[in-house]
């Protein structure tokens, strides 16, 4: 279904999220093939999916564009699903999951561990939210403990002047293996 691209209202939850991206491509791949995937919005046309593509296509000067319109249980939950496969820094990392950590808390009743979620199974906030986020559950606590030490690293890891497991390392060493160094000397 196509609507007048004015009627869409971008998600404000999007830029807390997630940090600004070159369009350039995007909009050159728009430009040559057209619009490939809906953007997706909820009744009220505020976007879930596709503020990279609505942006761009505003840019252009567009003025319809392919929606689709889809309503969900949780619609933070289902913005950040709908970026999995999305190159993301460290940092967008870090606001997904926080964001993500508040979302299931509330649902949970702050509790991270739960066996009525998934029809018997253990839920585990750190696991779920590692799934969602699309990164293993190691690079994910690894980025945390990053964040909670030294989180002016998380710059130099989004700017691509250290890998996670290097700024990780720094952590450790001068953070968390220290405290056990201190914890045997007493």
């Amino acid at each position: 279904m196509q609507i007048d691209i004015n009627k869409i209202k971008p998600n404000p939850q999007n830029d807390e999220i997630y940090t600004p991206t070159d369009l350039t491509t995007l909009k050159q791949s728009l430009e040559r093939n057209g619009q490939l995937e809906p953007i997706v919005i909820n009744n009220s046309n505020t976007i879930i999916s596709g503020h990279r593509r609505y942006f761009s296509i505003l840019q252009l000067g567009w003025k319809e564009v392919d929606v689709r319109v889809v309503e969900y249980e949780n619609e933070t939950i289902a913005l950040i699903e709908h970026n999995q496969t999305r190159i993301k820094s460290a940092s967008d990392i870090v606001n997904e999951f926080r964001v993500l950590e508040q979302e299931y808390r509330k649902d949970l009743g702050g509790r991270g561990k739960r066996n009525d979620k998934k029809g018997g199974k253990r839920f585990n906030v750190y696991m779920e939210i590692a799934n969602k986020v699309g990164v293993g559950l190691s690079k994910l606590k690894q980025i945390q403990s990053i964040n909670n030490y030294e989180p002016m690293l998380l710059e130099k890891i989004d700017s691509g002047e250290l890998s996670v497991s290097k700024a990780y390392k720094q952590v450790q060493e001068k953070y968390i293996t220290k405290k056990v160094k201190d914890k045997d000397d007493i």
